[in-house]
């Protein structure tokens, strides 16, 4: 789901969209061997055309996550999330037809199952260049940064044993805790085709412990969601 404190896996720069941030790496990979890496995998493996995550993707790699973190339940994150609740919205222009990496975590979280998810299922990486998506591995810090009750909200992923999808609204109210222009786009989508009320958004969102500075960034955002939302309709 924006860096946070308490984001990817390792060194990313990416999170669920929350507010949290990458860890530093610890694979102890150097730049030339990633680059060895990278030209290995383009030799060695057959391409595919880049596949973003839809349904049947995310719950493969949902499933992979399991069986790399077989004693663990899997949460996910992130804007991939949704597909759990709303498979149509990775298809055709749909705004997850875009997005090409899912944000799981292993609970119980430790860092060497983290590690292992990352390092056989992250970018860069051969499941990556093999199939055009990837997971972003999250720490349980980030769950610091999501609604009050989220965790008897989640959404079982289709097909997919101990594991569990962030509720939409949920999601949502971490985009605008975030608030950047795609968070944005991505929630006043959801208000626009129905998928999620601004009370319930608005209530999931007071409930996340924050700083005054984003109790007023994110109010903003809320209002720029659905207030452009509700003009689409008028129109």
């Amino acid at each position: 789901m924006a860096a946070v404190a308490a984001g990817g896996l390792p060194g990313s720069g990416k999170s669920c969209g929350t507010a949290g941030g990458s860890a530093p790496s610890t694979c102890g990979c150097t730049p030339r061997s990633v680059a060895v890496l990278l030209a290995f995998c383009r030799w060695a493996l057959p391409q595919t055309d880049s596949l973003c995550i839809n349904l049947s993707s995310f719950q493969y790699l949902v499933r992979s996550v399991r069986t790399l973190a077989e004693d663990c339940r899997v949460v996910v994150l992130g804007s991939a999330s949704l597909l759990a609740s709303f498979p149509g919205l990775g298809v055709g222009s749909e705004p997850l037809a875009a997005t090409y990496d899912a944000d799981p975590c292993p609970l119980p979280f430790d860092e060497a199952t983290a590690l292992m998810i990352h390092q056989s299922l992250g970018e860069p990486g051969a499941f990556h260049l093999r199939h055009g998506y990837h997971a972003d591995v999250l720490r349980d810090s980030i769950f610091e940064t999501l609604p009050v009750g989220w965790r008897e909200r989640l959404v079982p992923v289709p097909d997919c044993d101990g594991t569990g999808a962030l509720d939409p609204h949920d999601l949502a109210a971490t985009k605008l805790l975030v608030g950047r222009p795609k968070d944005i786009a991505l929630v006043r989508h959801l208000a626009k085709t129905g998928r999620v009320s601004r009370i319930t958004v608005e209530q999931r969102l007071d409930s996340i412990a924050k700083a005054s500075r984003l109790i007023i960034t994110s109010s903003q955002a809320l209002h720029q969601a659905f207030d452009s939302a509700s003009l689409d309709c008028v129109e």
